[in-house]
């Protein structure tokens, strides 16, 4: 806490608060400027599309094609799929007229694709603005959350491990190491090595899968780190990506990603896809979750 009975900290208290709204204001309207950018070029590729679907439309009224849906209540995929179905029943000299626009408008949604991912980056970026508080004897200093840089970044690439839990109650972890420094006092493996009882072995890098039983573990508390996305233990733990709504819903699993959503202002996909929105967040992860596919 800063001792605002001197001078000279009040003061400097106020010169970082009044520094850091005015980097904030620099950031966000960088973000500002750099989204309204990126929008209008997909808005120019979605008038230019909208504009070869009415020139598909005329010429579907023109030459009297008859569709199960009209083109206009049609997305991009009924409307390949319609013109797909009549395009074998037309003359030659009308599938010159129609396969160029059929082609412009697949390819012109294609570029809205690719620049709307784009924008979407912008707008994860804008709810990734976080203010960080550190308390100094002299001064306090705001700045947006960063994540905090490894030291070993430049070293090695980062190690990802998942626990693997299933198969008839038995409780298996396993390291998926990329490359192992020796001289790391606290791996991610480590880490989760300190979740479990003393009786279960960590597994070494290459080291065949040993099982060890544990009937009495239900659930195990995991924090996901180091980039580890909910959708990764959902594909990596359990063997499908599809089981993470099951796991959302899983104990207070969704209590958490719904209230971290709503903190970035994101919805439970992007967050649940997110290296950062979920990062030191600690969930529980069952020791059974079977897929059943819907129908």
């Amino acid at each position: 806490m800063v001792d605002f009975s001197k001078a000279e900290q009040t003061k400097n208290h106020k010169f970082s608060f009044e520094k850091t709204i005015n980097s904030l204001y620099e950031h966000l309207e960088g973000l500002r400027k750099d989204y309204l950018a990126q929008w209008e070029l997909v808005e120019k590729h979605r008038k230019e599309r909208a504009a070869m679907v009415e020139q598909l439309m005329k010429v579907v009224k023109e030459e009297k094609i008859k569709l199960a849906t009209p083109l206009n209540r049609c997305n991009h995929e009924e409307l390949m799929n319609e013109m797909a179905e009549v395009l074998p029943t037309l003359t030659p000299e009308v599938q010159d007229k129609v396969k160029p626009l059929i082609q412009e408008i697949d390819n012109k949604y294609v570029s809205i694709q690719n620049e709307a991912e784009k924008l979407e980056k912008i707008f994860i970026d804008l709810s990734d603005i976080r203010l960080k508080e550190a308390d100094y004897e002299d001064e306090v200093i705001f700045m947006p959350k960063k994540r905090p840089k490894d030291p070993t970044d430049e070293i090695i690439e980062k190690e990802k491990t998942y626990p693997s839990i299933i198969e008839n109650n038995d409780l298996v972890y396993k390291a998926n190491t990329i490359e192992k420094d020796t001289n790391m006092s606290n791996t991610i493996a480590e880490e989760i090595e300190s979740i479990l009882s003393s009786d279960v072995p960590l597994l070494k890098p290459q080291e065949e899968v040993i099982e060890v039983k544990e009937p009495e573990v239900e659930d195990i508390p995991y924090t996901l780190h180091n980039g580890i996305t909910f959708i990764e233990i959902a594909e990596n733990v359990y063997g499908n990506k599809n089981l993470w709504e099951d796991l959302y819903r899983y104990g207070p699993n969704r209590d958490i990603i719904d209230r971290k959503a709503q903190e970035y202002n994101v919805d439970v996909e992007t967050a649940v896809n997110s290296p950062t929105v979920l990062d030191n967040v600690e969930l529980v992860l069952p020791t059974e979750l079977t897929y059943i596919e819907k129908a």
